[in-house]
């Protein structure tokens, strides 16, 4: 019998006082939280109360779990079932629990007033995803919050520590919980056993090979030839460590090693502690240089330093860079609609991928290192092909990953139906629209800065004054779109604008301006826009939410980069694209070898990229540039709709 689906908004309420009511419930819900209740139903003794965002609802459970309420200590868990039986259903104990981990960053000069879910917003300024928070019992000041990844949690430290928070100055520091405790001594103990046991036997392989192996692939190799010097228990853990490191590494890897699998088939296998597997997850990464050089390294740390942990660890983050899944890297900020396009098609698909989060706003210190001036978020990169725009990045990731690609099985009329969209949101005035129904009053339109580099962006005012006067016709030309969309595409009751069953091409071209939209707060005024005056809309953006939600689930956490390793990683990587060509009948009559500018004619248009043309078709412009980090040549390629090319007059690139 197939396990019974879990709410995602729905949650279970036991241990209930058996006096309490809805009033209740509501008010003790509502005293540290956000979120719309849409539902509370009391039974006896338990109940149920529902929540119209996932998010919230997911955030709820942490938060009340084992909470005092009328003198009860409540238990929060997701409900089961379908809502016919939630009256008779208790929740069942395979249900999610509040997802904790131990990559967790300590907080201490909070106000007194903060509330856990204050403290989750503020460590969200990282742009990282926050998986837990808690704020101290005793309102101390200090608190909380975890993160999905080491890397994760040292980028929030270095962004957030000694930033301002509700009038104060906070701290952020590493928190050693007990398990990284643990899990930074079986790290230490593998280095010593790969010291004194492995390297002595393979130090000759491994010079001979150079330092340029795959993590795994060394231990497989080191573990094979050493195989008759190791107890069975030490060769068992070996074997698993490789073997877990080449998994989240890369997986096709496991083609070349059948000798070490039989060995591991061979050997009594004992009972593992699911630690080991978590320490080894814990670093999903691959070296860029060899572990003998990597272990040298640390024994010259060890015999300079008293506090071995900390110069091993901040060794190991000097030696051990990590790759990017695909050779792609993804450069943007998350709050980015544009960007958000890109991370959603990535994850509906499955791709593995790295991402470089940089600044909302200019100087962006990564893209000048790889020498390009575009300004536009985001920016993609495969090797050292590097791609403007997100119409050309889509169409790239269709034809180079052409696996399962969205477009791929879709007849000819349903593709131009998609790219009409694309073409209406990005090109028709959707977003630009969008744009103009930004709230004035938020905190960000008032910063200076923010509205310096707004207006170098956009070419137009973000004065106060100029934003309210164009709100009404934005909100007009708006009241069109939704019409447009209610009326027109979604009238036949479709649940996928391109008819698809699942979220498709034509969905990703159109959704992303007004999800977007819908979740800044104060952007659309209720009385103009509701579930109520377009039914079908909100709830097709409400099943794109929960179709990214299970996808995400299931899908590879991309691997977050410093901006210095994404750019190491570009300028070292090879191209993605091998063979460019030069349409001879292009109307500008442009050659290939000839100093060219390129720079959208929109948006950003201040920004101008020169070098050399080696690519020129209907479709797409490529140019040759040198980063300013490495001296390499990059390509910039971007797409020929709403981008302008011309020849350089004034002595051309520097290449």
């Amino acid at each position: 019998m197939a396990a019974p689906e879990v709410s995602s908004t729905r949650l279970y309420l036991g241990n209930l006082p058996r006096d309490v009511t809805k009033e209740d419930i509501q008010a003790h819900f509502s005293k540290d939280g956000t979120g719309t209740i849409t539902e509370v139903k009391l039974m006896n003794g338990f109940g149920f109360i529902e929540y119209d965002d996932p998010l919230d609802a997911r955030d709820m459970v942490p938060a009340f779990h084992g909470s005092d309420l009328n003198g009860s200590r409540l238990t929060v868990q997701f409900a089961r079932g379908t809502r016919q039986r939630d009256a008779f259903a208790a929740p069942d104990r395979t249900h999610p629990r509040p997802r904790r981990t131990a990559h967790r960053m300590q907080i201490t000069g909070l106000p007194g007033e903060t509330s856990w879910q204050d403290l989750k917003d503020f460590a969200r300024r990282s742009g990282l995803d926050v998986v837990y928070s808690e704020v101290g019992r005793d309102r101390d000041g200090k608190g909380f919050v975890e993160f999905e990844s080491a890397a994760d949690l040292k980028i929030a430290v270095d962004k957030l520590d000694n930033s301002e928070f509700k009038g104060s100055n906070v701290r952020c520091f590493l928190k050693k919980t007990s398990l990284t405790l643990v899990a930074d001594a079986m790290v230490v103990l593998v280095h010593h056993l790969a010291v004194a046991v492995i390297l002595p036997q393979t130090a000759a392989t491994m010079d001979a090979v150079t330092g340029l192996l795959p993590v795994g692939i060394v231990l497989v190799d080191a573990m094979t030839i050493v195989v008759a010097h190791l107890p069975v228990t030490m060769i068992t853990t070996l074997v698993i460590v490789a073997i877990d490191l080449l998994l989240v590494a890369d997986p096709e890897v496991l083609l070349w090693m059948s000798p070490t699998l039989q060995l591991a088939v061979d050997i009594p296998m004992i009972d593992t502690d699911p630690l080991l597997v978590g320490v080894t997850r814990m670093a999903t990464v691959r070296t860029d240089t060899s572990v003998l050089e990597l272990a040298r390294h640390l024994e010259d740390a060890e015999r300079s330093s008293d506090d071995f942990m900390t110069q091993y660890l901040e060794s190991a983050a000097l030696f051990i860079a990590m790759s990017a899944p695909n050779n792609i890297v993804l450069f943007h900020y998350p709050f980015s609609p544009y960007a958000r396009r890109i991370v959603w098609y990535l994850t509906l698909r499955g791709i593995p991928y790295a991402q470089c989060l940089v600044s909302h706003m200019l100087p962006r210190e990564d893209f000048t290192a790889l020498g390009v001036k575009y300004r536009r978020i985001p920016i993609l990169s495969i090797g050292r092909d590097i791609y403007c725009d997100t119409r050309l990045i889509i169409r790239k990731l269709e034809s180079l990953f052409p696996d399962n690609a969205l477009a791929s099985s879709l007849p000819p009329s349903e593709k131009a139906f998609a790219h009409l969209l694309e073409q209406w949101t990005v090109d028709g005035g959707v977003f630009t629209r969008c744009a103009q129904l930004i709230p004035p009053e938020l905190p960000l339109i008032k910063d200076p800065k923010f509205k310096k580099d707004r207006e170098d962006y956009t070419g137009r005012s973000w004065d106060e004054s100029a934003m309210r006067k164009a709100r009404p016709e934005a909100l007009v030309a708006m009241r069109e779109f939704f019409g447009f969309l209610e009326q027109g595409v979604l009238s036949d009751g479709r649940e996928w604008a391109g008819g698809t069953e699942k979220p498709g091409m034509a969905d990703i071209n159109s959704v992303w301006p007004f999800h977007w939209l819908l979740e800044l707060p104060g952007a659309l005024p209720p009385h103009l826009f509701s579930a109520e005056i377009y039914p079908k809309v909100f709830a097709w953006i409400a099943r794109f939410q929960s179709a990214l939600e299970a996808a995400k689930a299931s899908a590879p956490k991309p691997v977050t980069l410093e901006g210095a390793d994404a750019v190491k990683h570009v300028t070292s990587a090879d191209f993605a694209e091998k063979e460019l060509r030069i349409d001879g009948d292009d109307p500008l009559g442009l050659k290939e070898g000839q100093d060219v500018e390129v720079w959208p004619t929109d948006t950003g248009f201040r920004h101008k990229d020169r070098g050399r043309l080696v690519g020129l078709t209907r479709d797409e412009v490529v140019i040759e540039a040198q980063s300013k980090v490495g001296g390499k040549v990059v390509r910039i390629h971007a797409p020929r709709g709403g981008f302008k090319v011309q020849a350089v007059q004034d002595g051309g690139s520097k290449i």
